[in-house]
């Protein structure tokens, strides 16, 4: 059991201290030192290298391109896409505003479909296109699960089809081809295990219809030519699985992995009454993920907790590992294969890099030497196995394009202002003064880069056609918090037509404050062809510099808390009711609550004992002591006499009544008198009240 070691300590330590990373180089970082010019030049590939990310990309998901060129990595603020071969610079940024964690993301595997890549928000999968000539990169929401996404998988040999599974027990497999992107697409069919929730589903290598799910305990195999019945129900483990991978070199061969610390190989088309695992890997800890090995007979385990390495097992002998990958500070939450070569017919020449992902951000390359190969059987004498995936694997830089479009803005690039980090291709100047975003999703991911995210939040965020929405949340210089929603006409901002604005209902802003900021906010929506921007720095307190109708510059005053508001007298007041204060409007929230004057209980006889304060001594609504006289403050509570006092024995006196034996000749009976040394008090007892109730 050997750690992974390609270079010479001192070797790895100038590596390391190389200003490679995006943290530590900056913006005047050079290239990695093994990063070559020459197209024989390996680049980062036989080098070991890791990429501290924390300050610029929260922990995630990650997935490969099928070039193997570039990953992506998916946070609830967006995708960014990261070149290999020259991570040191700033990755391209496309934003989302959601408010979930990713559960996956999947980068299309097929190099015809190379521009397409899919990520869970919730219920909801998002399908991103990375194409230059998409207009919104955010092309289509598919939306039939009603419970969280937690696996998506695409079709290892249709490049349009893939499948997903969720809480909800639903798998659906669905179909992206359709004439136009704003057809609504629908499953094109559903599996349920109905009482059990779905966490992963898988497509097998060799045959197209053939898919297995994984249910709590159980792994189902399914066939989408035969229905909705699966061909076999597996018995798995007795824990949770989490982990299902088909074999890439025999149909029937799929290991599962489960929290009950074993990780075990399957024969799937097997008798479910009989069948019996063909391997047993037993563990020191439950097992998060377990994959086939892309070389040899090999699975690669990820713990789910109490371990940081992975191990890397022998499908043929399991009983320990033949290679561990540790080093980590933070547990893995994804890994990914990075190929090269495989074109030769005669022998196989591929070469293999595993890449990391931890919770702490931080991105590691592990190159694979002959030594390690060796040690899953792998033999390099037999040609590579042919793939199944449509098209030719160009070395295309989606990140280059995606900077190429946007190269007189900041629209598609990181946001570095939290990270510290600049391009090379940019002047310092540029970073501080960047051109006018052309497009709403420009303008947005503009305005989001030049406020802090602790200030500015985007909530949700919708750019389809007819359904342009942004809803965004401020925090003023005064602990003030406003939710802002903007609706956009479809020609925003090619046209003068401003969006809609509204703010959510707040419990801290009046209504007179409220419609004040709705009509300051609608003024500078009327006044500014790019709005966002101005309605944030007014929020904000912050004067404004966006362009007017006229194209001149415009300048907002801030507004103020503390500013008076004697002029607003006019402005008129909405009736919010709120529940926490019985309903009462809020502009009633800022006066003392009422005493309370009166209390009613029912006896165990079946009276209703009424306590009041006399009409003489309760005071009028609205009336409040003077603060100048301090004999009224001291008499401020006189009216209500000793009610508090009597209170607290209404129930214990009601319980004490005699029972009654008819009906009474009176509804009422005064006992004030009880209560000699209580003025002002008043107790009713309503006795015929249940005989005119009773039937």
């Amino acid at each position: 059991m050997s750690l992974l070691n390609p270079l010479p300590p001192r070797q790895i330590r100038e590596q390391q201290a190389a200003p490679r990373g995006i943290v530590q180089g900056g913006a005047d970082a050079a290239p990695v030192s093994a990063v070559g010019d020459g197209p024989d030049d390996a680049g980062t590939f036989r080098t070991y290298s890791k990429i501290d990310m924390k300050q610029l990309v929260s922990a995630g998901k990650m997935s490969i391109s099928p070039s193997n060129r570039e990953i992506a990595l998916a946070s609830r603020a967006g995708l960014y896409i990261i070149d290999l071969e020259n991570p040191s610079n700033v990755p391209a940024f496309l934003p989302q505003g959601g408010m979930w964690e990713i559960a996956d993301v999947q980068w299309n595997p097929h190099p015809s479909w190379s521009q397409y890549i899919l990520s869970t928000s919730s219920e909801k999968l998002l399908v991103w296109n990375l194409s230059p000539s998409s207009k919104m990169h955010i092309e289509r929401i598919l939306q039939s699960h009603f419970r969280a996404i937690t696996d998506i998988n695409w079709h290892p040999s249709i490049p349009s089809h893939l499948a997903t599974c969720a809480i909800d027990s639903w798998v659906y497999l669905w179909d992206l081809r359709s004439e136009t992107v704003t057809t609504k697409i629908k499953p094109t069919m559903g599996l349920s295990a109905f009482n059990e929730s779905a966490t992963q589903v898988k497509w097998n290598y060799h045959n197209e219809h053939v898919l297995a799910t994984s249910h709590n305990k159980h792994v189902l195999v399914w066939d989408n030519r035969k229905g909705s019945v699966p061909l076999s129900t597996i018995v798995a483990h007795d824990s949770n699985i989490y982990g299902i991978s088909w074999s890439r070199l025999s149909e029937a061969e799929i290991i599962t992995c489960s929290l009950d610390k074993t990780i075990k190989t399957w024969d799937a088309y097997a008798d479910p009454s009989t069948i019996q695992p063909l391997s047993i890997i037993q563990t020191e800890y439950p097992v998060w993920r377990a994959r086939n090995l892309p070389f040899g007979r090999g699975i690669l385990a990820q713990p789910q907790r109490g371990r940081l390495a992975l191990d890397m097992y022998n499908t043929d002998h399991p009983e320990e590992p033949v290679h561990v990958f540790g080093g980590f500070s933070e547990a893995v939450t994804e890994s990914v294969w990075r190929i090269r070569g495989g074109g030769n017919t005669n022998h196989d020449d591929r070469e293999f890099q595993l890449i990391t992902w931890d919770r702490g951000s931080v991105l590691r390359f592990w190159p694979i030497d002959a030594q390690i190969l060796q040690k899953v059987n792998f033999r390099s004498t037999i040609p590579a196995p042919v793939s199944r995936r449509q098209g030719i694997a160009t070395d295309i830089s989606y990140r280059d394009l995606l900077e190429a479009q946007t190269s007189t803005s900041r629209a598609i690039t990181a946001p570095t202002h939290q990270s510290g980090v600049r391009s090379k291709s940019r002047a310092p100047d540029e970073w501080t003064q960047s051109d006018p975003p052309s497009s709403l999703r420009e303008e947005v991911t503009q305005a989001a880069q030049k406020f802090s995210a602790s200030k500015v939040k985007i909530v949700d965020i919708n750019l389809n056609s007819g359904t342009r929405k942004c809803n965004l949340e401020v925090h003023g210089h005064t602990s003030l918090f406003i939710r802002i929603l903007f609706t956009f006409p479809d020609d925003y901002p090619a046209k003068s037509h401003p969006p809609t604005v509204d703010i959510d209902p707040n419990r801290k802003i009046i209504p007179r404050k409220r419609a004040w900021f709705l009509r300051e906010l609608r003024k500078i929506c009327s006044q500014n062809i790019l709005c966002i921007e101005p309605c944030i720095r007014f929020l904000l307190g912050l004067p404004s510099g966006g362009q007017d109708v006229a194209g001149a510059i415009s300048n907002q005053k801030p507004f103020s808390l503390e500013e008076d508001d004697s002029e607003e007298e006019d402005v008129e007041i909405e009736k919010v009711p709120d529940m926490e204060s019985g309903g009462a409007s809020l502009i009633q929230q800022n006066q003392p609550p009422r005493e309370r004057t009166a209390q009613a209980v029912f006896s165990t006889n079946g009276m209703l004992v009424r306590i009041i304060a006399n009409d003489s001594t309760r005071p009028k609504p609205g009336t409040l002591p003077s603060h100048n006289d301090p004999m009224a403050a001291g008499k401020s509570n006189h009216h209500l006499g000793d009610l508090p006092l009597a209170l607290r024995g209404l129930a214990k006196m009601a319980k004490q009544l005699p029972a009654l034996t008819g009906p009474a000749n009176a509804d009422a009976h005064d006992f004030a008198d009880a209560f000699s040394t209580q003025p002002g008090v008043s107790l009713h007892i309503y006795s015929s009240l249940i005989h005119k109730l009773a039937p």
